[in-house]
């Protein structure tokens, strides 16, 4: 079975780059929740990734689809990318960010 989110499998922000002596570990885990490569860039990534796809809830799973931008109580412009979104059987979802 194909994840609802297969249409937007390997579309995320930017892609994933790996040089050697580089400290970060990135790299991609096949899912079978999606029948294909999810991106991740650390252990901990790696370890959210195997968590989301052996979750049962879970029906498909999206690589740091996207960045979100918005300006703080001063006015300073921050922006983030979520590790992952996690589609729910549910009809809901949730947005996974690992530990930083």
């Amino acid at each position: 079975m194909r994840s609802p989110l297969s249409s937007r499998q390997g579309c995320r922000y930017g892609g994933f780059r790996w040089y050697r002596g580089q400290r970060h570990f990135p790299g991609l885990y096949w899912s079978s929740t999606t029948g294909g490569n999810v991106g991740f860039e650390s252990w901990l990534e790696w370890d959210h990734a195997m968590l989301l796809d052996f979750t049962p809830q879970v029906m498909g799973l999206l690589s740091q689809p996207l960045w979100l931008f918005w300006k703080d109580e001063r006015g300073k412009r921050i922006s983030h990318a979520p590790d992952y979104f996690a589609r729910l059987k549910t009809a809901g979802g949730w947005w996974w960010t690992a530990g930083r």
